[in-house]
């Protein structure tokens, strides 16, 4: 039977104001009391690897939101991942119908619907950037902000089962490489 190797928890970003997250989506990190949300299934000191997510800033201020939030900084910050949200993926399916499909059939399907032909490539760039994160990892587990659908859509390449309405901010996926090569993907659970 296999065992779990690796796991990356990939989150959405924070709550936000075009590329930007607002000052709620900041305050969002922390609860009532000030202490910091739990996100994770895990507690910060064990996340040894962090991903600047991608070049849109909202992602990174959420990764600064967690760490602030956290008094934490991960071993290990690589850089922004390729093929995984960039700002040309984002601009394709902007300029697509994605967002007036999106309105009838919800983020995941309009995803689909709107890349059409280049759906297929699309999502075999996202599973390489996934494999590239693991196999850059120096640690066991890792964290990343990015973007929903994308990251829905690559969750149901793993095996999940996904709301068509998206992700809410803060929310999202763990990926885990298993000691046989495989990876299976499932919503984050809090206890």
């Amino acid at each position: 039977m296999a065992r779990i190797a690796k796991k990356i928890f990939f989150l959405r970003h924070s709550d936000k104001d075009g590329n930007r997250i607002t000052k709620t989506g900041f305050k969002n990190f922390f609860d009532a009391n000030g202490n910091p949300q739990q996100l994770l299934s895990v507690l910060p000191d064990d996340v040894t690897d962090a991903w600047t997510g991608t070049s849109f800033f909202r992602t990174q201020e959420s990764l600064i939101g967690y760490m602030t939030a956290n008094q934490w900084t991960p071993e290990h910050l690589h850089e922004a991942v390729v093929n995984m949200g960039s700002e040309e993926q984002v601009k394709q399916l902007i300029e697509s119908s994605f967002e007036e499909l999106a309105k009838e059939h919800g983020p995941v399907k309009a995803f689909k619907l709107a890349l059409g032909d280049n759906y297929d490539r699309f999502l075999d760039n996202m599973v390489g950037a996934l494999n590239c994160m693991f196999d850059e990892m120096v640690g066991g587990i890792g964290i990343m902000f990015g973007h929903s659908p994308l990251i829905d859509v690559l969750a149901q390449c793993f095996g999940a089962t996904v709301e068509d309405g998206g992700l809410a901010p803060r929310t999202g996926f763990c990926f885990e490489l298993n000691d046989d090569g495989t990876i299976c993907a499932a919503p984050l659970l809090l206890d």
